[in-house]
């Protein structure tokens, strides 16, 4: 009897850890096509294996974070929004310009 229940027991334990794995795999899933949205399935599509379009996606979420990225003012917008116009407004007469003021911009 008690072989029967150490049997019953691990296999208990054996389902509970699938179901586990399931689950975190799904819930991993969600929150990634939550997140990134069409680029989720752009990835799946580009890598053809989901496991693996789900590592370079994390990857990418772990890369944006080592950037300073924070909120700016309706002020600093503004500022970007008219500076971006201007060089794209210069961009047909003096191209090389406009390019170099355009990156020093988005740099």
């Amino acid at each position: 009897m008690n072989t029967t229940v150490a049997i019953l027991v691990a296999a208990a334990v054996v389902a509970i850890a699938v179901a586990l794995a399931f689950y975190y795999r799904r819930k991993r899933t969600e929150q990634l096509h939550n997140r990134f949205g069409p680029e989720y399935e752009r990835a799946l599509t580009q890598l053809g294996d989901r496991q693996e379009a789900e590592s370079e996606l994390e990857g990418r979420a772990k890369r944006v974070k080592q950037f300073h990225i924070h909120a700016i003012s309706a002020e600093e917008k503004r500022r970007f929004a008219d500076a971006w116009r201007a060089d794209q407004a210069q961009f047909v007469d003096e191209p090389e310009q406009a390019v170099a003021e355009a990156h020093g911009l988005v740099s």
